[in-house]
C-alpha cells in the first residue's frame, strides 16, 4: 500500500486494485523468505492466499 502510494505522489501513477494486490503479494513473499526457519509461514502464505483471492 505504502508503494502504491508513493507511486501516486511521486511519480503521478495510479495502481488499480490487481497492481496493489500483487505488490502485496510480492512484499509478503519477500518477508516469509526472510523469516527465521523457526517460524512456521504457512499461515502467513494462507493469509495472503485470501487477500489475493478477493475476485
Amino acid at each position: 500500500m505504502w508503494k502504491a502510494r508513493n507511486s501516486m505522489i511521486f511519480n503521478n501513477e495510479r495502481l488499480n486494485d490487481d497492481a496493489i494486490v500483487r505488490l502485496l503479494q510480492d512484499h509478503i513473499n519477500l518477508w516469509a523468505c526472510r523469516a527465521p526457519r523457526c517460524i512456521d509461514v504457512e499461515p502467513l502464505n494462507l493469509w495472503c492466499q485470501t487477500v489475493v483471492d478477493v475476485n
